[in-house]
């Protein structure tokens, strides 16, 4: 009697559904990731990210979310993940939501280099997940911030619909957040901030230079 679907919503992919009379709502709602999904019964069945861990298998029944599999968690228990530290910030209007992942074995008494990463789409959307590449970068020293500026997903159609400007109103809010960050994490050495991308974010990075 519904569809059962995944949708973005600001920082997170979330389960939703919507019956024949168009009634939406959201039935699992939580910070993370859901990338695939399937019912059976009262339960859901779906592969997730949560808690800056891999992909795992999860079952929803309505009430409880459960992990199902630990595929991963062996090895990411060897690893050096660094956590993300996430806050708002105005530009103009518009509040974004940032985020930061401190070097590895960070020390306050030091400076570090910085890196400006801007996600792929644009219709993507960072969240405080798991993130590889932003984790290498963080263990190799670097200070790693990033955030959603217009064109990303999660925000409506409206923010998200940037054809015909890219490299304008985008540039102008991660250059707004560039500098939020600076002002916020002293630790960063101005003087040394890289600025990457993949697709989308390579365009942005191109266009930056």
């Amino acid at each position: 009697d519904k569809i059962y679907f995944i949708a973005t919503l600001r920082k997170q992919s979330v389960i939703r559904t919507f019956d024949a009379e168009g009634h939406m709502e959201t039935i699992l709602d939580r910070q993370g990731s859901v990338h695939t999904l399937a019912k059976s019964g009262d339960t859901i069945y779906f592969t997730g990210m949560r808690d800056m861990g891999l992909t795992e298998c999860y079952a929803f029944d309505g009430k409880e979310e459960t992990k199902l599999t630990s595929f991963n968690d062996a090895v990411m228990a060897e690893r050096s993940v660094c956590p993300v530290e996430e806050f708002t910030f105005t530009y103009k209007d518009l509040e974004l939501d940032g985020y930061v992942i401190k070097p590895v074995n960070f020390d306050p008494n030091k400076t570090y280099p910085g890196i400006l990463t801007i996600h792929g789409g644009p219709r993507a959307t960072f969240g405080p997940t798991f993130f590889h590449e932003s984790e290498v970068f963080a263990n190799a020293g670097y200070f790693v911030f990033y955030t959603n500026p217009r064109g990303s997903d999660g925000f409506g159609s409206e923010y998200g619909d940037i054809c015909g400007k890219y490299g304008t109103v985008d540039y102008e809010d991660l250059m707004a957040f560039t500098d939020h960050v600076l002002a916020r994490e002293t630790d960063i050495d101005p003087s040394r901030v890289g600025v990457t991308g993949g697709s989308y974010g390579g365009f942005m990075t191109n266009w930056i230079i």
